[in-house]
């Protein structure tokens, strides 16, 4: 037998294999999700692929990496939300001080005539 070729253990059959895969990968999608938070199209992508990972092999794999990437990548689309409406209402907050200024410096300009 060959180093490389993988033995299925007597009690699990290659689709439970595959949804182990996919509850790891899960898990550590969730995480990503949550470590990126600042770049949000990564981390949006990361935690919707880590929810349909994690719910597809909730029933057939290991439910413990299942559920904890569920919630990870739940984490890290509200994280990101969070993130980028403080982004958000910093930019147009700033923007709203910086036109109020602006219009206030043309009243000075247009009173003097």
């Amino acid at each position: 037998m060959k180093d490389e070729e993988k033995v299925a253990l007597p009690y699990q059959s290659g689709k439970e294999e595959l949804y182990k895969k996919y509850s790891i990968a899960s898990s550590i999608l969730g995480i990503v999700s949550i470590v990126l938070a600042s770049f949000f199209h990564i981390s949006v992508l990361c935690g919707i692929i880590a929810i349909g990972f994690g719910a597809s092999s909730v029933k057939n794999g290991k439910k413990v990496f299942s559920i904890i990437g569920i919630i990870l990548g739940a984490i890290g689309i509200v994280l990101t939300a969070v993130i980028t409406i403080n982004l958000l209402s910093f930019v147009v907050g700033s923007s709203f001080s910086f036109i109020t200024a602006v219009f206030e410096e043309l009243k000075k300009i247009t009173s003097l005539y």
